[in-house]
């Protein structure tokens, strides 16, 4: 099956789909035949820039896509994805993903990626798998807004549970309880170091509004300055990441009645009743 553009977060993978598919479907097809039908690129050009080592200009872009046979609306999408390679500025990279996004609309279906980068861009996604894994878990948004406190709308409950299904992150069991799964979530490198950008962001304005409604009780802040020297700014991040670790420790490995969602970013509090 001919690759579809909409699955790709990395312009030059598509080409290389592209052009494998073409060379299995069609046993005339060449790199030469395919730049004559660009007008302006040969076959060194397009090895070139399928290998990386050569960036897409507009015009070229176009022209490339149209010998492929893009339509308007996949050659408007391609584009987006070529100045979210090659921008160098993770704000700028941000700023063409969400593009693309906008792009995507039905097709968005087809781009598990994507999917997974919208999960990972609110804290709520993940904090909602956390409560699957409570026995008795009810997927209904509305509860789901009020175990979380109601720090979000039940409208985003139940886009981040569809989210959830669809990237299989959570399951249906033999008896009908829903519970989450063992599955990860995928998305490519540079997809991930944006939604991870976009989650700690999230994290942080809901920490603000937690250190306002959350009793002192339920939650711990805690800010200290401290001189460090430039060689142990390793070991500091060392000691962040073992407490992390040790935190984890703490989570049950079985199901339980009375646990919590509860995040812990060096502050912590209750997310969930």
């Amino acid at each position: 099956m001919q690759p579809s553009i909409f699955k790709y977060l990395d312009y030059r993978q598509y080409l290389k789909d592209f052009l494998a598919h073409k060379r299995e479907t069609s046993p005339t097809f060449s790199l030469e035949q395919l730049g004559r039908r660009t007008g302006c690129l040969t076959k060194s050009h397009i090895s070139l820039i399928v290998s990386g080592k050569r960036a897409l200009t507009t015009k070229r872009a176009t022209a490339l896509g149209l010998a492929l046979g893009m339509s308007t609306k996949e050659i408007a999408y391609y584009h987006k994805l070529i100045q979210f390679n090659q921008a160098k500025d993770p704000s700028e990279k941000e700023h063409f993903l969400s593009e693309m996004m906008s792009q995507l609309g039905r097709s968005m279906g087809e781009n598990i990626s994507m999917k997974a980068y919208q999960i990972l861009e609110e804290w709520h996604g993940l904090a909602i798998m956390e409560l699957a894994r409570l026995p008795g878990f009810d997927p209904n948004p509305h509860m789901i807004s009020a175990r979380l406190k109601g720090l979000l709308t039940p409208q985003e409950a139940k886009r981040a549970v569809k989210l959830l299904f669809e990237v299989g992150m959570l399951k249906v069991l033999d008896d009908g309880a829903i519970t989450a799964s063992n599955q990860t979530i995928r998305t490519s490198d540079e997809v991930n170091s944006i939604a991870i950008r976009r989650y700690h962001k999230s994290c942080l304005d809901l920490g603000k509004k937690m250190v306002e409604i959350e009793p002192v009780s339920d939650r711990e802040f805690g800010s200290i300055n401290v001189l460090i020297k430039p060689d142990d700014v390793p070991k500091l991040k060392e000691l962040i990441k073992n407490l992390r670790e040790q935190v984890l420790a703490l989570a049950p490995t079985e199901q339980v009645e009375n646990a919590h969602v509860t995040q812990v970013n060096i502050q912590m509090f209750k997310v969930s009743h």
